[in-house]
This record gives C-alpha cells, sequence and structure tokens, in this order.
C-alpha cells in the first residue's frame, strides 16, 4: 500500500487551481469576444448524462441518456 496524506474534502480547495483557470478563460473569452471551449451544447450534453445516471440509479435500471433529452 501507499500512504500519503487525505485529499482536501472541500470542492473550491480541492479544485482551487481548476476554478482559476476556468475564471480566467472566461474573463479572456469577454475580454476578446472569443468563443469559450465549451458551448451551451457541451452543458447540455453533460447534464443529459448526470440525469440518466441519477435516473438509473433512482430505478435500479440501466438509463438511456436518449430518455432524458
Amino acid at each position: 500500500g501507499a500512504h500519503a496524506a487525505l485529499p482536501v474534502h472541500f470542492y473550491p480547495e480541492r479544485y482551487e487551481y481548476s476554478y482559476v483557470a476556468e475564471l480566467t478563460a472566461f474573463a479572456e473569452c469577454i475580454r476578446t469576444g472569443a468563443d469559450p471551449l465549451a458551448s451551451g451544447a457541451d452543458g447540455r450534453a453533460a447534464s443529459a448524462v448526470a440525469l440518466a445516471a441519477q435516473c438509473s440509479i433512482d430505478e435500479c435500471r440501466p438509463v438511456r441518456v436518449a430518455e432524458i433529452s
């Protein structure tokens, strides 16, 4: 086995650098007018996957993403 410090459990601390990078990229898109790397469609697709997973847990059955979107 291996021994290491436990991960930080609070999301803002655990993913601090990710949040900073995300906010920096967001501000840069606003400043330059560039399109973000992730679109609204990307966010919608990720949400559909998460909803299908939750529905699968709730209903104890496989749930296709197509059932959600």
